[in-house]
């Protein structure tokens, strides 16, 4: 890390924020929420701060500590593992946790793959080893989740801080409470990036079998997620809920804390607004779409295809119209940068993918990164 701090500010771009990213897939098991969200808060704090006095003496001078957490729990490549199950407990510690980090001035990010936080489904499930249906016949990919990660947008997403606290992040609804402090309304969740590289998505039918315009689809997508969906999970509750937690009435259900008191987590609309998505690509690795014109690609003979691929220039073209409406979504992460300036799969020429995003995105003067 030393050495990328040096890089970064050797070529003029020392003001990149640095998060740390938990989960990944096939990581280990998650923990289990032990001692509450204020002592996992203060193990965060103490550990970033000893860090960072490490980088210091290393020589990374001019590091001020990690800006926050990126949330990535993913499945396993093996289906029966426990691990794909993402539970209300984890989910519940991840959330309240994010909450802990917005009033301690950190941020907080989440990178859930499509089907972890889907507006074409109002279903929640915690399992993580579901599967499309009437997509993708003949394929067999049991990886897929349900709406995991809106869980954490409808329980967790908005957060109350004092005015001193909201200055300079967040922005939202307020008004006046005792002793005259002004609270604000903010998202706890700054940054959501979909990833639509996951295996199979809806993305990957829609542009390569249904032959949808790539720049049309990420219009629509996004738009979808503007306007939000309902999710039901008091279904998922009620499905799961054992004799013993019926008797015992509200703790067969999540109970979400709201200004207006505690209510149950039945069905919420769940929504992402421009400011906080950034889309999930695959850059070369992915492989490329049929040429414009060509016929959509049967899903049977997707060969080794499980992506959606986008070429900058449609990602460009979807948020061009977007932005005519004051609707540009935040920016574009992609996986991975090892695969930086590789020759796409029937292409001649490399595609360096942050280049051509940062040419419509202008995060960075040429040139610096």
């Amino acid at each position: 890390f030393v050495r990328v701090h040096a890089n970064l500010t050797a070529a003029g771009i020392p003001d990149v924020t640095h998060m740390i990213t938990y989960g990944g897939w096939n990581s280990p098991r998650w923990p289990r929420g032990g001692g509450g969200a204020g002592q996992w808060f203060e193990a965060w704090e103490t550990w970033n701060r000893d860090t960072t006095r490490r980088l210091s003496a290393a020589g990374a001078d001019g590091f001020a500590g990690f800006d926050g957490l990126d949330w990535d729990m993913e499945g396993n490549d093996d289906a029966a593992s426990d691990r794909n199950d993402l539970d209300v407990a984890s989910l519940d510690l991840f959330g309240s946790l994010s909450v802990a980090m917005k009033h301690g001035g950190y941020l907080t990010t989440m990178v859930p793959p499509e089907s972890y936080l889907d507006p074409t489904d109002d279903r929640f499930d915690t399992r993580l080893n579901l599967t499309y249906h009437g997509e993708f016949t003949g394929i067999d990919f049991p990886h897929h989740g349900r709406n995991c990660f809106a869980y954490l947008l409808a329980k967790y997403g908005h957060t109350e801080l004092e005015g001193d606290e909201a200055a300079g992040g967040g922005g939202g609804g307020g008004g006046l409470v005792g002793g005259g402090v002004t609270l604000v309304t903010v998202p706890v969740f700054d940054l959501v990036t979909v990833q639509l590289y996951e295996s199979y998505t809806h993305a990957l039918h829609r542009t390569a079998v249904e032959g949808a315009d790539p720049a049309a689809y990420l219009q629509a997508w996004a738009e979808s997620l503007y306007r939000g969906w309902d999710v039901r999970f008091g279904d998922y509750f009620d499905r799961t809920a054992t004799p013993a937690m019926q008797e015992q009435g509200g703790e067969r259900r999540s109970v979400i804390n709201v200004s207006a008191g505690p209510r149950e987590l039945g069905n919420v609309r769940v929504a992402v607004e421009p400011a906080r998505l950034a889309i999930g690509l695959g850059n070369a690795w992915a492989c490329c779409p049929p040429p414009p014109g060509a016929a959509p690609v049967p899903a049977r003979d997707l060969g080794r295809r499980r992506s959606a691929f986008f070429w900058p220039e449609a990602v460009g073209e979807a948020r061009s119209v977007l932005a005519a409406r004051g609707e540009a979504f935040r920016g574009v992460v992609f996986w991975e940068a090892a695969s930086e300036g590789e020759v796409p799969y029937g292409e001649t020429k490399p595609l360096y993918f942050a280049r051509e995003c940062n040419a419509f995105l202008k995060t960075r003067r040429p040139g610096t990164g």
